[in-house]
């Protein structure tokens, strides 16, 4: 708990920091981000580039006008100015002042400018959206284009604190996010190198709780399931993908990180491993710094552990005592937390490969 308690009072003390900074000098300097695009930017290989046109979204202030800049028809050493303008996210950092004019970030006006990307003749684009603040434009898309989306439904941190592990975290989560996008990999909240498995090994749960528990499984013929279990899924869940999704829902109630790529059978071994009871002791260790909301999310977590420690006894005894109308009581009146729960306990005493596991639960 001291590296909760620690994290959470290094929080506090950066977002004070941050106001501070804010008010008293107008944001952060972005001297360093300056001075790491002029390294590594060649400004006349990017300039003379006839193959790639490039395009920054910046927003003037205080009119906030949307001010989009054709980076190779613009002067040279004006470049990394645009650059910095699109990315000055005021009044976290600082404002550019580009001439006599003031730019901040694009996204106060265009966080997501496809539209210009439209205008110039583009057919489709490959979208990566970081959750950032600022609306994104209502726009017309012509029916021939193509949007690539590539956005994780995992929340992503504090947009204004940076924090080197929770920003390799994201990175990661991008990397897979688009590999997912390209086909390379399968999955919603995970990835998986294949998911097969997860409907097989679904399949044999549904097959133990007809013939084993004699259990009756109308409700999967409803509507109101259905939504339910896409709503907690957070995306469209079919008969033929309901093992995966519900495999993912395991995951995440025992804290499996996103950001490798799984085998399915691995999965179910490190969810029968983990403990639900409790949170993994260096878990915010590797996710790093977290925002306000996902503060007060794990603080309303906390509250909720005895209420599961409770509801899992509970739950056991039924399935040991074999008390058939109970289960099916619970099974019809919440359908998909009693399906998590008896999965889980399919898996671990069920599945043979975990009878012979030797941390078997």
């Amino acid at each position: 708990m001291a590296d909760v308690e620690d994290l959470r009072e290094r929080f506090y003390q950066e977002r004070r920091q941050m106001t501070k900074t804010a008010l008293v000098e107008g944001g952060v300097s972005s001297a360093p981000l300056e001075k790491l695009v002029k390294e590594n930017l060649d400004l006349s290989l990017l300039k003379y580039n006839s193959k790639i046109r490039l395009y920054t979204v910046s927003t003037k202030l205080p009119e906030l006008a949307e001010v989009v800049t054709a980076i190779q028809q613009t002067k040279t050493e004006e470049i990394p100015d645009w650059i910095l303008a699109s990315a000055s996210f005021y009044p976290a950092m600082a404002y550019r002042k580009i001439g006599k004019n003031k730019y901040a970030d694009g996204g106060y006006r265009n966080k997501i400018p496809i539209d210009i990307a439209i205008n110039e003749g583009a057919t489709e684009a490959f979208v990566v959206d970081v959750q950032g603040p600022g609306p994104a434009k209502r726009i017309r898309v012509p029916d021939t284009f193509i949007h690539w989306k590539c956005q994780t439904l995992w929340t992503l941190g504090s947009f204004l604190l940076f924090d080197s592990q929770r920003n390799q975290l994201n990175l990661q989560l991008g990397y897979l996010e688009m590999k997912k996008r390209l086909g390379c990999y399968y999955g919603n909240w995970y990835t998986f190198d294949s998911v097969k498995q997860a409907g097989t090994c679904w399949r044999g749960f549904l097959s133990y709780l007809i013939k084993e528990l004699q259990l009756e499984l109308s409700f999967f013929k409803t509507i109101k399931f259905w939504q339910k279990l896409r709503n907690i899924y957070k995306n469209r869940v079919e008969p033929e993908t309901c093992g995966l999704a519900m495999l993912e829902l395991l995951a995440k109630k025992h804290f499996l990180l996103p950001n490798k790529v799984y085998e399915v059978d691995w999965m179910f071994q490190m969810i029968c491993r983990q403990d639900k009871k409790s949170m993994p002791d260096d878990l915010l260790a590797q996710v790093g710094q977290l925002s306000t909301e996902e503060w007060r999310r794990y603080r309303k977590y906390q509250q909720k552990i005895q209420n599961e420690r409770t509801k899992a006894v509970y739950f056991e005894k039924l399935l040991q005592e074999k008390c058939k109308d109970r289960l099916q009581r619970e099974l019809l009146e919440q359908p998909v937390d009693t399906l998590l729960i008896l999965y889980l306990y399919y898996l671990k005493e069920e599945q043979p490969w975990h009878k012979n596991f030797h941390m078997k639960s």
